[in-house]
């Protein structure tokens, strides 16, 4: 299993900055052979193909590991009504997974209402569905770029992190060429603005994000404070 303490330790320290603060996370490439899910997780698993039972094996390895960070045990994560996992009880957290990778993060609510995270091969977004994610403000910010399919996977992942965020709350459903993303590259963050067709009061004005790209891995992360009083 690779575990946090062999990933490259750029690497390693490049997640940490990535997410806010009072997050715990947990990586992996895959679960452990002798890695058992719990009776009401392995349910779950009755039709699933070989290569979606590994990634949810891998998942549920890395949501064990990051919730046992916060003392939480024996806790089988299963799916809600709409497929996504059901964390504790005053817990926020996500989990993405890609080939060779896998993650998790989770943190009190106390300290954020949502967060969502997406990791991705880092490798360029496939040309003949680049008209079904990007909009014409984001193409007009890639062409002046010098590897624009590369960053539009980029965006593509940074879709999936808003998504994850928002969902949970909102339950809104959110289409890749809804909302467009404005890369800020000095800042490894981005801002994010509602086309004109999508009429929703969504708090896109209040999500922080940020993101990381190696020469692997894509990693993007976005999330919402909690609400001033």
């Amino acid at each position: 299993m690779l575990t946090v303490e062999h990933l490259h330790k750029e690497e390693k320290k490049l997640i940490g900055k990535l997410l806010p603060a009072n997050c715990h996370w947990f990586v992996a490439k895959e679960a452990p052979r002798d890695f058992n899910l719990y009776p009401k997780e392995h349910q779950l698993t009755g039709k699933m193909a070989t290569k979606r039972l590994n990634e949810f094996r891998a998942s549920r390895s890395c949501a064990k590991e990051v919730l046992n960070q916060l003392g939480i045990t024996q806790f089988p994560l299963l799916s809600n009504e709409h497929r996504a996992p059901n964390w504790p009880a005053q817990i926020v957290g996500s989990i993405s997974h890609t080939n060779g990778r896998c993650i998790a993060v989770v943190c009190q609510a106390e300290n954020l209402r949502s967060i969502g995270i997406d990791v991705e091969l880092s490798e360029p977004l496939k040309s003949e569905i680049l008209s079904q994610i990007i909009t014409p403000k984001e193409q007009k910010q890639l062409s002046e770029t010098n590897s624009h399919l590369k960053y539009a996977k980029l965006i593509f992942s940074i879709k999936e992190s808003i998504f994850k965020c928002l969902h949970p709350i909102y339950l809104t459903w959110i289409g890749f060429k809804d909302l467009s993303v404005k890369l800020d590259f000095e800042n490894a963050s981005f801002s994010i603005s509602p086309e004109e067709h999508f009429n929703s009061s969504l708090p896109l004005s209040e999500l922080k994000g940020s993101w990381h790209i190696s020469n692997a891995w894509i990693y993007t992360c976005c999330w919402l404070e909690p609400a001033l009083d």
